[in-house]
């Protein structure tokens, strides 16, 4: 196929012409040909799929001189078919999403190739893969002692049920350098973590990840906090700092300042402590409260946090999370000393505020 063809005269000399005459060469004419463009004309049921999907695709390929292509190229996902097409130009395709495929925008190319009066055709669709979204709560204790065992629960859970298969797949976890693989079934998952006896004390991540056996459904992670404790550890300087504190006990006892002053100061420091709450604990409090106002469930004054939370997740929706990053925020910063994030935390608030002027 060229659009285009260039015409040349040449004139080569021979016998008696020959070294009489010199060759000579006219000038290129340019002839523009003229083809049929065919145009491709595509449907399809969808542009939005998951992976392992059907996309059915029909169409139509039309011409002025009324000839067809033989058939219709398809380059889709990596792989080129070759489609009949009927009498009167229709054809229709089934494309199946493979389960490997990256999410984001996809390009289906359809194309004819040049064909006696016919020229090349080509259409372009675009289509966008996703994954459905995994929902990965847990339930762990956010203390512990060294030495000892704990159990993790877990829930899986998607927005919208957009796929008829089961939450199924696997469960990593990884906790001190250790990693742990457990199956998942129909959702659920548990399992025991031992603690180290010589574990030191402070806070410490669970990497919690969801590897779904389905290709349409997202991998989903979670890293809740643990503070370990060891009293083998804690103990030892413990004693230290109590014998000291006797001998300068010893020491200074006869300067002591009256113990009705001792007992005022203290009572002022403690005084002063309650007034000023952390901005962190001040803005928990208001996510509290519009938690309560908005699905009835009051915060009891014994509860920690992470009771609250586990007790409020199914209530919440697809707020859960905001409500979850944000409590864990405030008992990183109260129990672990961990500055907080005040702007994500405000952000965070102005959510549930806006959930709470929607409703």
């Amino acid at each position: 196929y060229k659009p285009n063809v260039e015409l040349i005269a040449e004139y080569i000399p021979t016998g008696g012409d020959s070294g009489r005459f010199k060759a000579s060469r006219s000038k290129p004419i340019t002839l523009s040909l003229i083809y049929d463009v065919p145009t491709i004309n595509v449907h399809v049921d969808k542009i939005n799929l998951i992976p392992l999907e059907e996309l059915r695709v029909t169409g139509q390929i039309l011409t002025g001189s009324g000839i067809l292509p033989d058939n219709l190229h398809v380059d889709a996902f990596g792989e080129t078919r070759i489609i009949g097409i009927s009498g009167d130009g229709f054809f229709n395709l089934t494309i199946n999403v493979p389960g490997s495929v990256s999410t984001g925008v996809h390009e289906i190319i359809f194309y004819t190739e040049a064909h006696e009066i016919l020229a090349p055709a080509r259409n372009v669709i675009k289509i966008n893969v996703y994954r459905v979204p995994v929902n990965l709560f847990v339930k762990a204790p956010t203390v512990t002692l060294a030495g000892t065992q704990i159990s993790i629960e877990g829930r899986l859970s998607t927005p919208t049920n957009l796929t008829n298969s089961a939450l199924d797949g696997e469960i990593a976890l990884e906790f001190l350098g250790d990693r742990k693989v457990i199956r998942v079934e129909n959702g659920t998952f548990s399992a025991d973590l031992s603690i180290p006896l010589m574990a030191s004390s402070g806070f410490t991540n669970i990497v919690i990840e969801f590897y779904p056996a389905n290709p349409a459904y997202d991998r989903s992670i979670t890293r809740p906090k643990l503070l370990i404790i060891n009293p083998i550890i804690i103990l030892i300087p413990l004693f230290g700092v109590i014998y000291l504190s006797r001998m300068a006990f010893k020491i200074i006892s006869p300067r002591r300042k009256p113990r009705l002053e001792i007992v005022t100061e203290r009572v002022e420091a403690v005084k002063e402590r309650r007034i000023r709450l952390p901005r962190i604990v001040e803005i928990y409090l208001e996510a509290v409260k519009i938690i309560e106002e908005m699905i009835g469930v009051a915060k009891k004054p014994s509860e920690t946090i992470r009771e609250f939370l586990s007790r409020v997740m199914d209530g919440l929706g697809e707020r859960a999370a905001i409500f979850e990053e944000l409590s864990y925020m405030t008992e990183t910063a109260v129990y672990g000393g961990e500055k907080p994030d005040m702007e994500l935390a405000r952000k965070l608030l102005d959510e549930l505020g806006r959930w709470m002027y929607e409703a």
